[in-house]
């Protein structure tokens, strides 16, 4: 057996890296979504409170007519 041969000994190590680039991207991701709403929500209520505000139109009560 020479020195430049190369075996795989247990299958968790040679997919250890791939696994820790999937969590690293999978917090990745949640982070973003997470910023994503943040600032999306943020962006709305600022739309929002330059808005100017409907005022409420009270309805008039109907007068009841009286039965004779």
């Amino acid at each position: 057996m020479s020195d430049s041969d190369v075996y795989v000994v247990d299958q968790s190590e040679y997919l250890a890296p791939f696994m820790v680039f999937f969590a690293i991207g999978f917090l990745y991701g949640i982070l973003l979504a997470y910023m994503h709403t943040r600032v999306v929500s943020s962006m709305v209520k600022e739309r929002i409170s330059h808005l100017p505000r409907a005022k409420k139109v009270k309805k008039k009560k109907k007068k009841k007519k009286r039965r004779k």
